[in-house]
């Protein structure tokens, strides 16, 4: 005799666990989305940090050089931009499975009011942008006036 375990059939359980419904999305969108359509998506993540005296930026780029990336000033925005471009293969090669992102990229970011912009400095090491940018001396917005 065959022992049969019984499944009473509560589906919304098994898509509501976080391992299947992840892997329900996945199986969703490699089926859905064309091969290679990953250029939508390239959005280095960054981290920010607040020192005493300073900001810093770590933009985390993998596979990218310095020559790759922008980084400039517009207004009070700091603005760092780029293109992380598919690697080549051969006529007689093909990706067996592509899970990085490419294409084109733009993030930008507000400036606080008490940053001195002249000061930012930045460096690319191991496919991290560090941006470092110094606080300014808080501008004194008042004035004490003697009562005589």
């Amino acid at each position: 005799m065959t022992h049969v375990k019984f499944n009473n059939g509560n589906l919304l359980s098994d898509v509501c666990n976080p391992r299947n419904f992840s892997r329900l999305v996945d199986n969703f969108l490699s089926e859905t989305l064309p091969e290679y359509d990953k250029e939508i998506n390239f959005r280095p993540r960054v981290d920010i940090l607040e020192k005493e005296k300073s900001f810093e930026l770590h933009v985390l780029l993998p596979g990218l050089e310095k020559e790759n990336v922008n980084l400039e000033i517009e207004g009070s925005k700091l603005i760092v931009s780029g293109e992380r471009k598919q690697q080549e293969t051969a006529e007689n090669e093909k990706f067996y499975q592509v899970e990085s992102f490419y294409g084109k990229f733009k993030r930008s970011f507000n400036l606080p009011k008490n940053v001195d912009t002249e000061s930012i400095k930045a460096g690319f090491k191991n496919g991290i942008l560090e941006i470092s940018i110094e606080k300014s001396a808080p501008e004194k917005s008042g004035k004490v006036i003697e009562i005589q």
